[in-house]
């Protein structure tokens, strides 16, 4: 499914990052925008990070939408729900604590 915004995509290939636009636009609307370091990307780092500690390299190049040169990407198929989900969990966790119900 392509997620879309007045029926232009979120995701492009271009210099035009949409969702990073998006991004800032919240931050600045919560009075947070401005700041250095704080940004959309950084949010995709941080994610990164941590989500690289739930230790499945593939379901997590697969929800940060990374192309992998190696070899084993070129025959996987798919990576199942179950997987993607617990790389969402295991950051979810990290950020609200253990005692939060996943979504």
């Amino acid at each position: 499914m392509l997620i879309t915004k007045y029926g232009l995509p979120w995701a492009k290939d271009s210099a035009d990052q949409t969702l990073a636009k998006e991004f800032g636009k919240l931050l600045r609307s919560l009075k947070l925008g401005g700041r250095t370091g704080l940004g959309f990307y950084t949010l995709r780092h941080t994610f990164r990070t941590v989500a690289d500690e739930a230790k499945d390299q593939p379901a997590v190049d697969y929800v940060m939408a990374h192309e992998s040169g190696h070899m084993s990407s070129h025959y996987r198929e798919t990576i199942s729900d179950e997987r993607l989900r617990a790389v969402s969990d295991f950051v979810r966790k990290w950020v609200f604590g253990p005692d939060v119900v996943a979504a």
